[in-house]
């Protein structure tokens, strides 16, 4: 019976499910952004899934299969594949691959809150001519088969001129299940549209509307647009458009709950008062192959201006930053974040003190706990959050390694300082209280504070205002000799080309190369320090790999604040990008 339900469901979902998660070129924001309502929850669409899927296969990282080192692991690939064709073959008659080239054009999902207080999905397909057609009617009527034979209860109407079919489970709902689903499988056909649902109320919904004509769909909606128009990319068409509308998700299901729980309703109420309604929405658009990537990824996300709340904790203003010339180009990633600590510290203070209906409690805590006898002396503000500028920089690197445990990463932290010598007066109180030994040196007329015992050796120092703890002690001496052995990812001709693509002032920006924790890894084994712990084959394969080095991309992305929210993008190039 399991498997039956199972296959069933493989037969009406296939496409929508094996194919969502890709991505395609699209117009505009696909013909059900026009069909569905405004206040529409969760949409993602891909409105070309033939192009997609050529344009996913095409990507470089994939062609890492053509290595011959890989050539046994792409094998089992294809026997997997071969496998899971006959079997499906058995069932349906279609191989896998025919039934894979059913899906031509919009493949869509749209979730949202019913009328009758429940949580509804719509899954769209567009599909071919011809076999396409043809096969996609046999799978649909073998599904009815397994779900007649779940037990579900089929009824057929007629609704304008098209045949709805719908599969109710209902009755063998118990009385204790208060999952907010209708518990039903509902479906129609349309100009070469295969629209799924698990409500036929919203079938009917989608079909009265299906010239897209209705002033109120999500198309219309103010947020939506604005996300879109933000998204778009000059030089190629979209391959996915994606929306979120996260409250309106949480308050219609903590709403649905409330009926059984009331904890639920209580949670709503709370939801205002923690300032996240002003979120109003995310969404954003991928796109394959433009002029200079392989991939970008836009993504914008509108809130309700001026926030408070948790909003003002997550506040970021744009400044202009870019990597110290001592980071390293063969750094593993860089991460630069502008936080202003002195409105989230705000924010927090006006939560707590608001859920607490006393005013200066927080701050009335943090003085307090700052002079008992247990304490560290240290005020949690005035000594601390004070004096730092909230900008924050973290590096890793994997390069040069000597141990086992190196191979796991080396760190680097830096934080922008208002007033070092009161940062380091706190600090030094913080490591008084800590088991770990310090150890104090002077190393060219600056201060190298040292963890020798810890289990990666870290160490600390303070120059030209910044805050720099590292478990790279030998980078920290490098610093302070302002010694430029290595080369400059500031200076690095591909990162210099991806950063001319950054606005000049960011509130983010971030790099990575996925092929530096590989490199490192190889070398370590070719130095013969641990091979003789690691068996003879799977060090040869591991070896082999080296050719597989240009496949592996490198990632750059940035985000920036605008008078309706904050706006993010994500590249991914080759590693040989020119």
């Amino acid at each position: 019976m399991q498997k039956q339900l199972l296959l069933s469901v493989f037969c009406l979902t296939q496409a929508c499910f094996l194919l969502g998660i890709q991505s395609s070129p699209a117009q505009a924001s696909g013909q059900m952004a026009q069909r569905i309502p405004s206040d529409t929850c969760l949409y993602f669409t891909v409105p070309n899934v033939k192009t997609a899927i050529k344009q996913w296969t095409n990507r470089s990282v994939l062609q890492i299969l053509e290595e011959p080192a890989l050539s046994e692991f792409k094998e089992e690939i294809t026997t997997s594949f071969e496998k899971a064709s006959r079997e499906i073959k058995k069932e349906t008659g279609y191989p896998l691959s025919t039934i894979l080239e059913v899906p031509s054009g919009e493949v869509s999902l749209a979730v949202f809150k019913t009328a009758e207080d429940r949580i509804g999905t719509v899954a769209t397909m567009e599909y071919g001519e011809g076999e396409s057609s043809e096969v996609l009617k046999k799978l649909l009527s073998l599904a009815a088969d397994h779900l007649n034979k779940a037990g579900a209860v089929r009824s057929i109407k007629r609704v304008n001129g098209t045949i709805f079919k719908t599969y109710s489970f209902e009755a063998t709902k118990s009385e204790s299940d208060t999952v907010p689903l209708a518990r039903e499988v509902a479906y129609f056909l349309k100009d070469n549209s295969l629209v799924i649902s698990n409500d036929s109320k919203l079938l009917e919904a989608v079909l009265s509307d299906w010239e897209g004509r209705r002033s109120d769909s999500l198309a219309d909606n103010n947020e939506f647009q604005y996300i879109l128009k933000k998204c778009e990319q000059e030089d190629a068409s979209a391959a996915m458009h994606w929306y979120l509308n996260p409250i309106n998700a949480i308050q219609s299901t903590l709403k649905i709950y409330a009926q059984f729980e009331p904890i639920a309703g209580m949670a709503q109420g709370v939801l205002p008062s923690l300032g996240i309604t002003n979120l109003k929405a995310t969404g954003g658009s991928a796109y394959f192959f433009t002029k200079d990537y392989e991939f970008v990824s836009k993504t914008f996300t509108y809130v309700k201006l001026p926030g408070f709340g948790l909003i003002d904790v997550f506040h970021c203003p744009a400044i202009s930053q870019q990597p110290p010339w001592w980071v390293s180009n063969q750094c593993v990633s860089y991460y630069s974040i502008n936080w202003s600590i002195e409105d989230a510290y705000q924010a927090a203070e006006s939560l707590h003190d608001g859920f607490r209906v006393s005013p200066g409690a927080l701050a009335k805590a943090i003085d307090d706990y700052s002079k008992q006898d247990d304490s560290p002396k240290i005020h949690l503000k005035k000594d601390l959050l004070d004096h730092l500028t909230g900008r924050i920089q973290i590096i890793t690197e994997h390069q040069d390694l000597e141990s086992v445990e190196q191979f796991f990463g080396r760190y680097t932290l830096v934080l922008g300082l208002k007033n070092p010598d009161t940062f380091n007066k706190t600090i030094l109180a913080l490591s008084d209280r800590s088991e770990s030994k310090i150890a104090i040196r002077e190393f060219q007329g600056t201060t190298l504070y040292e963890y020798p015992d810890s289990f990666l050796p870290a160490a600390y120092c303070i120059i030209d205002n910044t805050f720099i703890a590292s478990t790279n002690v030998k980078e920290l001496e490098m610093i302070i000799r302002k010694d430029r052995q290595a080369g400059s990812l500031v200076d690095d001709p591909v990162f210099k080309k991806i950063s001319k693509t950054f606005p000049t002032k960011t509130s983010i920006i971030s790099y990575q190369r996925l092929d530096a924790p590989f490199l490192a890894f190889t070398k370590l084994l070719q130095d013969n320090k641990y091979s003789g712990e690691i068996d003879a084959g799977l060090l040869s394969q591991i070896q082999s790999l080296d050719g597989a080095i240009k496949y592996l991309p490198i990632t750059a992305g940035y985000t920036v604040p605008d008078d309706r929210g904050f706006f993010s993008v994500r590249m991914i190039m080759n590693n040989s990008f020119d």
